[in-house]
């Protein structure tokens, strides 16, 4: 139960500390107990932790406003997005559900932007007050580490949503004039840098069983060097990479490799990257237990399961993520198919059978996807043909089937036959770990045409990734910007990557240029099937001005001179 010790404390204490966030009296706890025991206020940070995403939010809802995922609930507005039906008056919606900034109970029109600012004052009050807590100095400076993390880590989503925010850095009180200037783009990225250094100069680098989930030196390293990436990037340079801002991207990235506490995970399962909690490629996640029912945190495996077993399918993939599963005959492959403006265009190479279409694929394909014919459990066979026990069709529950034809599998257990009420389990939903910094890497070196300082180009970092036991994918000789493109995502598929990667590479137009795609399989009377590819979503529309979200209108109105995101 140790590793756990964060977010029950975190529950325990969560009335008292919201009412902290709030100002509000307090029921159990006055202020001034809270802030002369070190112990209460190790269970105010943990409600800071809470902010955390998870992976709705952090990682489902993001790629569902991308060519990866169909969101079959609407859960976090996905659709105003790719639907272009997005406004300053509906963004509140957008990225968040009840249990992260969307509040439908109290009617909060703030939705992410006031979340994290909520969790941003928190951390302002625990810096104003945390000096003059009697304890340990050596807790209380690991603690300041952990804060200035938190802080980068929760400015890091305004600013790449939004292109812009308001710095508050002390607590707003009653005597406060509450008004803060926007800064631009650069001076929050510069700002998330500084509070991801003071975190790196104050956390260890690992630690033990006890305080897993605590935020580390290499976590605090991540923020740093993903940002720095994405300031990089074509968005925000006038379309083109800014060669000197790589070059800080490429030190900060490989100061988090070269910290040596971090190896790729290559266990016979793929799929095991994302259960084991003894992982070495985890930098940084968020651990959830299944003592109590947290809905949309931890019950991943019933919002995310096959019809059959009254699965919701709450995020379906889509056939432009499948057609990116290398076909592979163990010396070369060959990607199945590619998407341009006017539509599906399949490979000729024979390698791949679009009739036969799920055999000899990369193995990371299995791993992450559920399709027609595979099996959940090992027992159960998937059916999402015309009429099967997991299609829209189905007598039983057919409402909550996959409308593309296909089940997220990764990071699902696959531990129940039948969803206990209620579904909950221990999960872990993984913010970094170790390939994405191989392949933000990668991405640096070929940018720059340059190689490390071992002398490592970008097509090694790559082949680590493919090569890995579990993968064990054909190596490439040389790579360019699309491979290198195609490999993040394959391997980074329905983490919530896409989402920012095709914003900040400019491309979100192709991203969503052909609707958002699924299969529909009709079976033969001679057992046959025959494999159509139909639009599960045919009221995709790109705006230009999706590139950011726009500040809700609440917060707006609030200070007419905080102005709008870019393009609104």
């Amino acid at each position: 139960m140790k590793r756990y010790l964060l977010i029950i404390a975190l529950f325990l204490f969560a009335s008292c500390a919201d009412q902290v966030f709030e100002e509000t009296p307090l029921d159990r706890f006055s202020d001034e107990t809270v802030w002369s025991d070190l112990d209460l206020v190790g269970q105010f940070q943990n409600e800071v932790y809470n902010g955390v995403d998870n992976w709705v939010t952090g990682g489902c809802a993001q790629s569902s406003m991308t060519d990866e995922l169909y969101s079959n609930f609407n859960w976090c507005g996905e659709r105003r997005v790719t639907h272009g039906t997005l406004t300053p008056d509906n963004s509140a919606g957008v990225g968040v559900n009840y249990n992260k900034g969307g509040d439908y109970v109290t009617g909060n029109q703030s939705g992410k932007w006031g979340y994290l600012y909520k969790k941003i004052r928190a951390i302002n009050l625990f810096f104003s007050r945390i000096d003059g807590v009697p304890g340990d100095e050596g807790t209380k400076e690991r603690m300041k580490g952990e804060m200035y993390f938190l802080r980068a880590y929760f400015y890091a989503p305004p600013v790449n949503y939004y292109g812009g925010e308001p710095l508050v850095t002390k607590v707003l009180d009653l005597n406060s004039d509450f008004i803060v200037p926007k800064s631009t783009y650069e001076e929050c990225i510069d700002y998330i840098v500084t509070q991801a250094d003071s975190a790196i100069a104050l956390l260890p680098a690992t630690y033990g069983s006890d305080d897993i989930g605590r935020a580390t030196k290499g976590a605090a390293m991540a923020v740093k060097a993903t940002q720095l990436l994405y300031a990089a990037s074509p968005l925000y340079n006038g379309g083109q990479y800014d060669v000197q801002k790589l070059q800080r991207a490429k030190t900060a990235t490989e100061a988090l490799i070269d910290l040596d506490v971090y190896n790729l995970y290559s266990p016979e399962d793929y799929r095991n990257i994302f259960l084991d909690y003894n992982n070495p490629e985890v930098i940084f996640a968020k651990y959830t237990p299944s003592d109590f029912f947290i809905d949309r945190d931890n019950t991943i495996s019933r919002d995310l399961g096959i019809n059959s077993i009254h699965g919701y399918a709450a995020y379906d993939p889509l056939q432009q993520i499948v057609d990116q599963f290398e076909v592979t005959d163990g010396v070369r492959s060959v990607v199945p198919a590619t998407y341009n403006q006017t539509g599906r265009v399949v490979t000729t190479d024979p390698l791949y059978n679009d009739q036969d279409p799920y055999v000899n694929r990369d193995p990371r394909f299995y791993a992450n996807i559920l399709f027609d014919g595979a099996l959940y459990k090992g027992n159960n066979v998937v059916e999402t043909y015309v009429g099967g026990k997991d299609s829209p069709q189905a007598l039983s529950e057919g409402w909550n089937a996959s409308k593309s034809g296909y089940y997220l599998r990764k990071f699902t257990t696959e531990k129940f036959d039948v969803f206990p009420d209620p579904p909950t389990e221990e999960y872990m939903w993984i913010i970094y770990r170790l390939s994405e910094f191989y392949l933000n890497e990668a991405e640096i070196l070929n940018e720059l045409g340059t190689t490390d300082p071992q002398g490592h180009d970008a097509a090694w970092y790559v082949n680590q990734i493919r090569q890995r036991g579990c993968v064990n994918m054909p190596p490439y000789a040389s790579v360019d910007r699309e491979t290198i493109r195609h490999e993040r995502r394959v391997e980074l598929c329905f983490e919530g990557d896409r989402y920012y990667d095709v914003r900040r590479w400019q491309i979100y137009d192709q991203a969503l240029g052909n609707f958002q795609m699924g299969i529909t399989i009709e079976k033969q009377e001679d057992g046959t099937k025959t494999y159509t590819v139909f639009a599960v979503d045919n009221k995709v529309s790109f705006d230009p001005r999706i590139y950011y979200l726009p500040i809700p209108s609440a917060e707006v109105n609030k200070d007419t001179n905080l102005g709008q995101s870019p393009g609104w």
